[in-house]
């Protein structure tokens, strides 16, 4: 009978959770009388568990007459129930309820409801009830004929604050009772095939360690690739392999970040020699800025300290530059709330937890009250990048709508970039930063983290030509696109094997 079981052993334990359904699904088919040959001589009745075992339902000892020294008769309550026989940690000089080896040991009460233990002679408290089996039943094959009522009961208690199960409950369960022959071979064979379950999890889990250190290995030479020729030729020996490489969410995940990385770092796109190079960017963004403090639309800038060797990572790519996060946009906290100082009409305005990676949560907008010298000021423009100064700090997303009215509170910047630099640019240098930890330097506090303004301006990023700039965000959204569809084939394809792994359990006990 086994045989159509195995038959189907790779795809019950390929799917999620697939092999702790699978020890579940043997141990049904144990129970049912499935899994081995049975007798043609003495076929096996039905029984309730009161006509063959008998039951001795725990009671707690005082607590006084309890120890961790050793001393007295081993006193096991529900906490010490382990993978197979409890745990011993506890002794108790006034022992009130023993059990034996032989019986079943099974909790009773609580969240652990259902749990199954093969004793070892000692007290039991009253959370924990033994059950004796009769000398026609062998208390392993009991075990594993108690199994699937168990694993029934823990899941229609899962939930409840409280799951009990009594005595006369108990002796209502109904199991099948075949000769003492069949069960040592029904035994014999739940062994058999748990030993292969543990093999498959053990091989699960080493191939998940060895597939990710593979995918972080081979990830490591896109980095190291000099320059976007050598990237793709790099590139294209990863994707002959992508049906293999990135299976999981967590490769996916990787790939995105080794994305934003690669791009930042102007490996992703070529460079083009004719494209103005970032130091004649800087020049035009000073003198418009300059004419902007001038008419006093912007307040008068701070002069910057140059970047140093020491604070730049890596060497960027000809044509780039080193620039502080204020010399490329203008910055700003929005509105404080303070419901005695506010005046004006009530406005919509964005919180830190509207703000989310890449786009915004519209949901839950809320009101403050804004005057009317305040609203050019702080309301949002198309293009405006909104960066969480708590919560997470760097988290970001750019708004955009040209004619919707919206303002932000004091919990967000608003970086308005200067000169043609794109806000998606920025917001994948803070992504990246943020995911690599590099960000967390220009953080303050020690349990929890603010992104303050001034930190904000000297934070140090690469600057590209603004052509560049376009190129790789072009680059970019097209990559992170292809990972999106890979992580909607594996949702899927893990939905599929789930249900057909059901299915074929429920084949698989309907045709035995």
């Amino acid at each position: 009978m086994s045989v159509v079981l195995s038959e189907h052993l790779p795809l019950l334990a390929s799917a999620p959770n697939g092999i702790q359904k699978l020890r579940g699904l043997i141990y049904e088919l144990a129970a049912r009388g499935k899994l081995t040959v049975p007798d043609s001589g003495t076929p096996a009745s039905s029984v309730q568990l009161g006509e063959v075992a008998e039951f001795v339902m725990g009671q707690a000892p005082p607590g006084s007459e309890c120890n961790t020294n050793g001393v007295g008769t081993i006193f096991v309550k529900t906490g010490e129930f382990g993978e197979e026989f409890p745990v011993v940690r506890e002794w108790t000089t006034k022992p009130l309820k023993f059990a034996k080896r032989g019986d079943v040991l099974i909790c009773v009460v609580g969240a652990t409801v259902g749990k199954l233990n093969m004793a070892i002679d000692c007290a039991i408290g009253r959370s924990v009830a033994a059950i004796r089996p009769c000398n026609t039943l062998d208390s392993r094959y009991l075990y594993v004929a108690l199994v699937p009522f168990t694993l029934r009961l823990r899941s229609q208690s899962r939930g409840s604050a409280q799951g009990v199960i009594g005595k006369s409950e108990l002796g209502q369960v109904e199991i099948r009772h075949p000769s003492l022959a069949e069960q040592h071979r029904i035994v014999a064979k739940v062994d058999e095939l748990m030993a292969l379950c543990d093999r498959l999890e053990q091989e699960v889990g080493a191939g998940g360690t060895v597939h990710a250190k593979l995918v972080e290995t081979l990830l490591g030479t896109l980095n190291q690739s000099t320059n976007a020729a050598d990237l793709a030729a790099n590139w294209q020996r990863l994707a002959e392999h992508f049906d293999t490489l990135f299976t999981t969410e967590a490769s996916i995940d990787a790939l995105k970040q080794t994305i934003l990385q690669l791009a930042v770092m102007g490996k992703l796109v070529p460079q083009d020699p004719n494209d103005e190079p970032a130091s004649e960017l800087l020049k035009r963004i000073a003198k418009e800025r300059a004419k902007l403090e001038a008419e006093g639309k912007i307040k008068k800038s701070k002069p910057l300290p140059p970047v140093g060797e020491d604070e730049q990572p890596f060497v960027a790519p000809a044509g780039w530059e080193w620039v502080r996060f204020g010399a490329i946009a203008t910055t700003r906290l929005g509105k404080m709330l303070d419901a005695a100082k506010n005046r004006g009409d009530l406005k919509p305005y964005l919180r830190n937890s509207n703000v989310q990676w890449f786009q915004f949560e519209l949901d839950d907008i809320k009101e403050m009250r804004l005057a009317p010298d305040e609203l050019d000021e702080l309301r949002l423009e198309d293009g405006d990048l909104l960066i969480c100064e708590g919560g997470e700090p760097g988290r970001c997303a750019i708004w955009r709508s040209a004619t919707e009215e919206m303002y932000f509170q004091k919990a967000l910047h608003r970086a308005r970039p200067n000169g043609g630099v794109l806000a998606e640019y920025l917001q994948m240098i803070l992504r990246q930063d943020a995911v690599s930890g590099a960000l967390g330097a220009y953080f303050t506090g020690a349990t929890i983290k603010h992104f303050a303004g001034d930190k904000l301006t000297a934070y140090v990023i690469p600057l590209p030509p603004v052509k560049e700039q376009n190129r790789i965000v072009a680059k970019v959204d097209e990559l992170m696109a292809l990972c999106d569809r890979l992580k909607a084939d594996i949702a899927e394809s893990r939905t599929l094997s789930s249900k057909l792994s059901a299915t074929v359990a429920d084949a698989v006990l309907e045709s035995l």
